[in-house]
C-alpha cells in the first residue's frame, strides 16, 4: 500500500489509500490531512491549466465530502469556463447555493455562474431569476461591508 504522503498521480489510487486509512484508522484529522492533500493536487493541475486532471481530484475530493463548498464551485467553474458543460455547471452551483448561507459570497458567486449558464442556454426566465437572487445577496454583502 502507497502512503498518501507520496506522490499518487491516480486520484482513484489515491480514493482506494483513503478508503484504507478510513476503514483501518477512522481518525478524522487523519481523512482531513488526506484530503487536503487532494485538494493541493487538484489545485496544482488547476494552475498548470490541466482542467480534466484537477477536476478528477475535485471529484473523488465530493465523493467523500459532500459538503465541501470549494470542491462544488471549483467544479461548477472547470464545467462552465473550460468544459463547456452547462448542465454539469449547473449541478455543480446548484450544490453551492444548497450548501451556503443565502448571503455569502460563495452563494452569490454560483447565483451569478448559474445565471450565466442560463443565460447562455437560451432559459431567460430561470436566468432573470438567478440574476436577482446573485444581485440581491451582493447588494447585501456589500451594504454589510460600508
Amino acid at each position: 500500500m502507497k502512503k498518501m504522503s507520496e506522490e499518487i498521480i491516480n486520484p482513484e489510487e489515491e480514493f482506494k489509500a483513503l478508503e484504507e486509512i478510513v476503514i483501518r484508522v477512522r481518525n478524522p484529522e487523519e481523512i482531513s490531512a488526506d484530503i487536503s492533500n487532494l485538494r493541493d493536487k487538484a489545485l496544482q493541475l488547476y494552475n498548470e491549466m490541466q482542467y480534466n486532471k484537477s477536476l478528477e481530484y475535485w471529484q473523488v475530493i465530493t465523493d467523500n465530502d459532500s459538503y465541501n463548498v470549494e470542491a462544488w464551485a471549483v467544479q461548477a467553474l472547470i464545467y462552465d469556463a473550460y468544459l463547456k458543460q452547462p448542465e454539469r455547471a449547473l449541478s455543480c452551483y446548484d450544490k453551492v447555493t444548497e450548501l451556503t448561507e443565502e448571503f455569502s459570497q460563495e452563494n452569490q458567486m454560483a447565483w451569478d455562474g448559474k445565471a450565466r449558464v442560463l443565460m447562455a442556454l437560451g432559459r431567460q426566465d430561470e436566468a432573470d431569476n438567478a440574476t436577482i437572487k446573485g444581485y440581491t445577496y451582493n447588494r447585501i454583502l456589500l451594504d454589510g461591508i460600508e
